[in-house]
C-alpha cells in the first residue's frame, strides 16, 4: 500500500478554521448547551478534513497540475462557503444553496432590486468580488509555502479506518443528541454541522394535500354611496407590534388607544412584497409568487377597482422603491391606471427624507384637493435596514453608527445599538404620523395603520426580517378608525385580523358586499374565520412554509417541495407553540389547529 503525502501544516488549517466557524455558529444558535453538541461538529468537521485530504492526495497522484490547484482553490471557496451561510442563516433564516436557488429563478430586474433592498453599496458588491478572486490565488499561494515543511506519510488503509471511526462515532453521537432537541431545534443544529445534516432523520408528522382552491375575480353588483369618507392607509415599512409603546411611538400608541386594534394581527408575510400581495389583492399570501403578481400586472388590485367604481379617487404617496417584482404594476396595474396620482420620492434621498417629502406632500394636497372620495395610499420606509431618521431626533443612546452585515452576524453585542438605531427610525416615523394627526383630525376620517411586517433583534436567533415565522416578524400593528360613525363602534369587532381583511372592512363599512373572490372577511362579520395565515419569504416562489395562527396559539407547515403547494403532495408539521413562540405538546389544540385548514386547503 503506498504512503500518501499529507500537507499536514495546510489541513490542520482548514480543520481548525472550519471547527471556529461551526462552533461560533452554534454558540449564536439558540439551542440547549449540551457538550454532544459541540463534540459532534468537531467529529464531522475532521471527518470533513480528511475526505478532502482524501481527495487532493488522489488528485495531485493521478490528474493534471491545473485539476489540482483548482482543488485547492476550491477548498477556500468551501472556507468562504461556511462563512456565507453562516451569515445568511443569521440574517435571512436561508442557505446559500437555498439562496442561490431563489436567484435562478429571478430575472435581472428583480436580482438588481435584491441588491438594493440590501442596503449595501454595488462598490461594495464589486469590492467583494474583487478580493474573493485575490482570496483564491492567496490562497494557492497559502497551499504552496505550507508545502515547503515537512509531510506526513500516512497509508491510504489508515486514513480510510480514520474516516470510518469517525463516522461511527459521529453517527452514536447524533443518535444520543437526538432526544434533547425539538423538530425545529434539530433543523438548526444540522445548519451549524460542516455537512449540513445529521444522518438522522427526524420524525415529522405529514399530511396529504391536494392543493388550493383557485379564486377567480367575478362581477357583482356595486351599491351607489352618496356620501365617500376620505379614507387614509398606510403601510409602515419593518414596524412590529412589538415596539410600539409610548416611550417609542406615543402618537401611534394613543391612536391604537383610542381606535380599533386587535389581540392578534398578523401580516400576510414576513417580507414586503408578500404582505403588500395580501392587503391589495385580499388574498392568502400562499397563491403568492412573482408569476401571480404579472398575472396581475394588466387588471391590478381587484379591491381597488372596486373603489374606483365607488367613485374613489386613488392617490399613492411612497418613499419605498414599488417597483419590486412589479408590485406597481400588479398593485395598480399597466401604467397604474387605477391611480388617479401617484407621487414617488426621488431614489438618490435618504429614507427619513423621503418620508418628510412624501407626508410633505400628503398633507399639502389635503389642503389643495380636499379629501371627501380619496383613497390616500402612503408608503413610509425609514425604520427599513438600515434604519433612517434625522440625526437631531436622536432619542436612543448608544446606537451603532454604521451597519455591518458581517458583524452583525457573528455577534449579539450589538443587539442593543443596532436596536436603538431602529427605535430612532420609529420615533421619527411616529412624529411624521403626529404630524399627519394634528392635519387631518383622525375622527374626520377613515384611518388604517398597518406594517407590512415587523423585525426580529435575535430573539429567535436572527436578525432583521424573512428569516422565520416568529411573533417579531409577523405579529405588526393593524389599527382601524372609523371617526365618529356609531354604526362601526357599536358592531362585533373580531379579536383576530390579518392583512387580508383589510379591504373587504373597508367596503363592508361602505355597505358594500364582499366579493367571494376575496380570500379577507370583514373585522364585523360575527361569523369570520378566526385564524390567520402567514407564508415565509421564499423569493420569487411561492411560499413553502407558513403559519397558522389562532389568537393563543400557532401552527408552522412547510410544503413538501421547495417550491411550494403547486409542486407538492404532503405537508409536514414543524411545530406548535404559543403565540409567543413557546414550543407545546398539545393534542386537543394540535387537533383544533389541523381542522382549521379545511377552510382554506381543498
Amino acid at each position: 500500500m503506498k504512503n500518501l503525502h499529507v500537507n499536514a501544516y495546510y489541513f490542520c488549517f482548514i480543520f481548525i478554521i472550519l471547527c471556529a466557524i461551526c462552533c461560533c455558529d452554534l454558540l449564536l444558535t439558540p439551542l440547549p448547551r449540551i457538550s454532544c453538541l459541540w463534540l459532534a461538529i468537531a467529529l464531522q468537521s475532521a471527518l470533513f478534513t480528511l475526505l478532502l485530504v482524501f481527495a487532493t492526495c488522489l488528485t495531485k497522484r493521478y490528474c493534471h497540475s491545473s485539476l489540482f490547484y483548482g482543488l485547492i482553490v476550491v477548498h477556500g471557496l468551501l472556507l468562504a462557503y461556511f462563512e456565507s451561510d453562516l451569515i445568511l442563516r443569521r440574517l435571512m433564516g436561508t442557505s446559500v444553496i437555498q439562496f442561490f436557488r431563489i436567484l435562478l429563478t429571478e430575472n435581472l430586474l428583480n436580482i438588481v432590486e435584491i441588491l438594493k433592498a440590501s442596503n449595501v453599496p454595488f462598490s461594495v458588491w464589486g469590492f467583494g468580488a474583487i478580493c474573493l478572486t485575490l482570496a483564491a490565488a492567496l490562497w494557492i499561494v497559502f497551499y504552496e509555502y505550507t508545502e515547503k515543511f515537512k509531510k506526513l506519510q500516512i497509508k491510504s488503509f489508515y486514513l480510510h479506518l480514520c474516516c470510518l471511526l469517525l463516522a461511527i462515532s459521529y453517527f452514536f453521537i447524533t443518535v444520543d443528541v437526538h432526544p434533547y432537541l425539538s423538530n425545529i431545534e434539530h433543523e438548526k443544529y444540522q445548519g451549524c454541522l460542516p455537512l449540513k445534516h445529521s444522518f438522522h432523520r427526524t420524525l415529522k408528522k405529514e399530511f396529504p394535500f391536494h392543493g388550493l382552491p383557485c379564486l377567480q375575480n367575478t362581477a357583482y353588483e356595486i351599491s351607489p354611496i352618496e356620501k365617500k369618507p376620505p379614507i387614509f392607509l398606510f403601510i409602515l415599512e419593518s414596524v412590529g407590534e412589538k415596539y410600539i409603546h409610548t416611550s417609542t411611538t406615543p402618537n401611534l400608541m394613543h391612536f391604537k388607544q383610542n381606535n380599533i386594534s386587535f389581540e392578534t394581527a398578523c401580516s400576510g408575510g414576513n417580507a414586503t412584497m408578500i404582505s403588500w400581495y395580501s392587503i391589495f389583492h385580499s388574498k392568502y399570501s400562499l397563491h403568492w409568487s412573482k408569476d401571480d403578481a404579472s398575472s396581475t400586472r394588466n387588471t391590478g388590485s381587484y379591491a381597488l377597482e372596486q373603489l374606483k367604481k365607488l367613485g374613489y379617487k386613488i392617490r399613492v404617496y411612497s418613499s419605498a422603491g414599488l417597483e419590486f417584482y412589479g408590485m406597481k404594476e400588479s398593485i395598480l396595474g399597466l401604467n397604474a391606471a387605477i391611480a388617479d396620482y401617484v407621487f414617488q420620492a426621488p431614489e438618490n434621498l435618504e429614507p427619513c427624507d423621503k418620508d418628510q417629502m412624501v407626508m410633505n406632500k400628503l398633507c399639502d394636497d389635503l389642503s389643495e384637493y380636499g379629501t371627501d372620495g380619496h383613497l390616500f395610499i402612503t408608503f413610509l420606509d425609514s425604520p427599513h435596514y438600515k434604519y433612517s431618521w434625522p440625526k437631531d431626533h436622536t432619542l436612543f443612546t448608544p446606537f451603532l453608527g454604521s451597519m455591518n452585515i458581517f458583524t452583525a452576524a457573528h455577534t449579539s453585542s450589538n443587539r442593543e445599538k443596532i436596536f436603538n438605531r431602529y427605535q430612532n427610525s420609529l420615533h421619527y416615523l411616529d412624529t411624521l404620523m403626529g404630524q399627519f394627526f394634528i392635519k387631518e383630525k383622525p375622527e374626520n376620517s377613515v384611518v388604517v395603520i398597518t406594517g407590512d411586517h415587523g423585525q426580529e433583534f435575535y430573539e429567535q436567533g436572527n436578525l432583521f426580517h424573512g428569516s422565520n415565522l416568529s411573533r417579531e416578524q409577523i405579529n405588526v400593528p393593524l389599527y382601524f378608525s372609523f371617526g365618529q360613525n356609531n354604526l362601526a363602534a357599536n358592531k362585533y369587532i373580531s379579536p383576530i385580523c390579518s392583512h387580508i381583511d383589510i379591504f373587504p372592512t373597508l367596503l363592508d363599512f361602505l355597505n358594500q358586499p364582499v366579493p367571494n373572490s376575496l380570500s379577507g372577511q370583514s373585522i364585523f362579520n360575527n361569523q369570520r374565520w378566526q385564524y390567520t395565515i402567514t407564508s415565509r419569504y421564499n423569493g420569487g416562489l411561492q411560499p413553502y412554509e407558513f403559519c397558522l395562527q389562532s389568537s393563543d396559539h400557532k401552527m408552522i407547515f412547510r410544503f413538501s417541495n421547495f417550491y411550494g403547494w403547486k409542486h407538492s403532495n404532503k405537508l409536514f408539521l414543524q411545530s406548535l407553540t404559543t403565540k409567543c413562540d413557546e414550543v407545546i405538546s398539545n393534542s386537543e389544540i394540535e387537533e383544533e389547529l389541523l381542522s382549521a385548514l379545511s377552510h382554506i386547503f381543498e
